[in-house]
């Protein structure tokens, strides 16, 4: 998705039909939307926050994508395309994120009993990034 993506799911999300109802929406000028639309500036992070909650969007997704856009070098921008698979994982699998969280946090409260402290130690490890 690109910057007027995120503004166009914002405005059918809330039922606007201009830009200018989104700014007030949003809290900024109707100029700033054009200016975003344009490419001449991007939206700050607590706007695209604010333009995700619009969109029914989740709000990592989209500082993320904020980032990957405003992004200029390729390595950087490989290290957010590779976060971002990961968040979209996440997402689609919430009830195996929770598993394993649950899994984790009972072989860390009692280590002795499964024997594998360092694996399950991982694995709450990956849900915390999550």
């Amino acid at each position: 998705m690109d910057i007027n993506a995120y503004l166009d799911q914002a405005k059918v999300h809330q039922g606007l039909s201009s830009d200018n109802q989104l700014s007030k929406r949003i809290g900024i000028s109707q100029a700033t939307i054009s200016q975003m639309r344009t490419g001449r500036s991007w939206p700050g992070d607590a706007t695209m926050v604010r333009i995700a909650e619009l969109a029914g969007i989740d709000a990592r997704e989209a500082l993320l994508d904020l980032s990957m856009w405003r992004c200029r070098d390729t390595a950087s921008r490989s290290v957010y395309q590779a976060l971002m698979k990961d968040l979209k994982r996440s997402l689609r699998g919430p009830a195996t994120a929770a598993g394993i969280a649950a899994i984790s946090l009972t072989a860390l409260s009692n280590p002795t009993a499964t024997g594998s402290l360092n694996v399950e130690h991982q694995k709450a490890d990956m849900v915390y990034i999550m």
